[in-house]
């Protein structure tokens, strides 16, 4: 059983350096929850014209609650549906939200590379969203 714990070390420390080199590499900025909410409050709904915010994580995380106006696309099918909602060869800003930042980064790769200019992560999350006391709206099923 000990002898886990070294790999595991290991993966979690590659895992750390992938997201950091796609970061690096595909060039994805991330802002802070008060810069978002700057921009949301220069554009009242969260999906308005100049900015989608686009939650990436499960249905069951939604399910505990979201950025107010978010469009709900979990990781695994953002990539699929994203154009449902906002075309690829937009110039609005997409800011990507996940728990804490690092699935946002992951898809704001994707998205990068299907054409989207303008991608975004929240750096620190719904996690930091809340600590910060922003609102969150549970979404309707």
């Amino acid at each position: 059983m000990s002898s886990l714990r070294p790999l595991a070390f290991v993966a979690q420390n590659r895992f750390v350096d992938m997201v950091a080199r796609v970061k690096q590499s595909a060039h994805i900025e991330e802002i802070d929850v008060p810069e978002l909410q700057q921009m949301l409050d220069a554009h009242p709904a969260a999906s308005s014209a100049d900015v989608h915010v686009v939650d990436v994580r499960e249905s069951a995380e939604h399910a505990q609650g979201t950025i107010p106006g978010a469009i709900c696309l979990p990781r695994g099918i953002v990539d699929r549906d994203i154009e449902r909602y906002i075309p690829a060869d937009t110039t609005d800003k997409v800011v990507l939200v996940c728990a804490g930042g690092v699935r946002s980064i992951m898809a704001a790769e994707s998205l990068k590379r299907m054409g989207f200019a303008n991608v975004l992560s929240l750096r620190g999350g719904m996690r930091g969203w809340q600590m910060q006391g922003m609102p969150i709206e549970k979404q309707q099923k």
